[in-house]
């Protein structure tokens, strides 16, 4: 949250630690902006819809509504050591003030040559929202008994899009190949450039594998015979049993051996260029192990190319236990060697896909049941994964195990699946 969010809340717990002191007693805050939001819910009874974050928490000023007695928050100077006057003859309000930046800023309450004794406790804000967010008010709610949706609604909305459909796939195929995967990491490792949601789209195609790969094109052909299916399945090019780890490493396809010739070149250049500026044996080790796993026929092998990570995924490139603190800057590092190790493999990929989606099907394998690629998967190799330059901020989480937390959530994320909807239950 904000400092202008923050300023609401600590107006709102204002509000609750004096609501059983008799009038009149003073409320003041330095913030014009929130003392104008929380005046306006305080200035009449009428309910507000509010599902972004500054309007829940002006909203649950709104409980404290009383057009017969009202109250109101007046702006007051903060800071008072940057007055001289002030600093030389301070107020009991001035003083209060002081200790109240203070303890806001992590500093020490001090005026010129005074200083003034505190003692901080920290104090959750998840542990008191029940008593600040009142439950009779009008928020977005996932369900019933929820809190209110704190946030953007259109990102919450892809969360809980991203959850079902996951949730979904699992439950028709057994096991929880998509829902551990940790699609906010895939997200820092393989951002797309554009701010559409077509362009999330297409991202998404590569990463729930919808293409018109064997396995995927055998699904839209439920009445085909044995053989025929057996002919459905196979690759374009060397006619194998056909699948996304079959077209990254073991496909014999000539043009493809130069296509990850190259890519391994390429790698190999970012690894040695990881190791040299670094000093770190545990970030030697896990790009060392990502370079070897990269290159190596495993259930992991498709999530190390497309960035679809999950616990297992992680457990398998790190010497230590999950559990082990990281801080956020050593996080930061990790994720740009992923990054770095990363690139090399999606170019490949994407360059394989497209002279896969070029070749055409052989006539032996396309019997009169098969129904024909959406031309929408046709039509989405083109920079489905484009690299960005940013660094994308980690959360301050306490240890590795969460891989979502590990980078901030992308509204336009690998959930927009939605837009290929019709596909994706085809390719369920």
């Amino acid at each position: 949250m904000n400092a202008y969010i923050w300023e609401l809340v600590t107006q709102l717990i204002a509000l609750h630690m004096t609501k059983h002191l008799p009038p009149p007693h003073a409320l003041v805050s330095d913030c014009t902006s929130a003392i104008a939001r929380t005046n306006r819910a305080l200035s009449t009874t009428n309910d507000q819809l509010a599902n972004k974050r500054g309007g829940i928490f002006a909203s649950g000023a709104h409980q404290f509504a009383n057009p017969h007695s009202p109250k109101f928050f007046t702006h007051i100077r903060g800071h008072p050591e940057r007055d001289k006057e002030r600093t030389l003859n301070p107020t009991l309000a001035d003083k209060a003030i002081c200790m109240a930046d203070a303890a806001a800023g992590r500093t020490k309450a001090k005026l010129g040559d005074r200083s003034f004794p505190m003692h901080r406790t920290t104090l959750l804000l998840s542990d008191i929202l029940p008593e600040l967010i009142p439950t009779d008010q009008w928020y977005i709610r996932s369900t019933t008994d929820d809190f209110p949706v704190i946030g953007d609604l259109l990102s919450f909305q892809h969360k809980v899009r991203l959850h079902e459909y996951t949730k979904q796939r699992d439950a028709r195929t057994g096991g929880d190949r998509w829902s551990s995967t940790a699609f906010h990491f895939a997200n820092a490792l393989n951002p797309h450039a554009g701010r559409s949601h077509w362009t999330a789209t297409r991202r998404s195609i590569i990463a729930y594998d919808w293409l018109g790969h064997g396995r995927n094109r055998a699904k839209s052909s439920p009445n085909a015979s044995g053989e025929e299916l057996l002919m459905i399945q196979a690759c374009r090019l060397c006619q194998q049993p056909d699948s996304q780890m079959h077209c990254m490493l073991d496909c014999p396809h000539p043009p493809f051996a130069l296509v990850r010739r190259q890519a391994q070149q390429e790698q190999s250049v970012a690894y040695g260029k990881i190791l040299a500026r670094s000093s770190s044996n545990m970030l030697k080790y896990f790009v060392q192990q990502m370079f070897t796993a990269s290159w190596t026929s495993t259930p992991n092998l498709h999530r190390i190319w497309l960035g679809t990570w999950n616990p297992r995924t992680l457990e398998s490139l790190l010497p230590s236990s999950l559990d082990t603190a990281m801080s956020m800057s050593m996080r930061r590092v990790f994720i740009d060697a992923a990054k770095r190790m990363t690139k090399p493999l999606m170019k490949a990929y994407l360059t394989m896909l497209d002279i896969t989606m070029r070749s055409p099907l052989n006539k032996i394998s396309r019997p009169s049941t098969t129904s024909p690629i959406p031309p929408l998967l046709h039509n989405a190799l083109c920079n489905t994964f484009p690299q960005l330059s940013h660094d994308d901020t980690p959360s301050p989480a306490s240890d590795l195990a969460h891989l979502d937390n590990i980078t901030c959530f992308d509204e336009y994320s690998l959930s927009d699946s939605a837009r290929c909807s019709q596909h994706a239950d085809d390719a369920i």
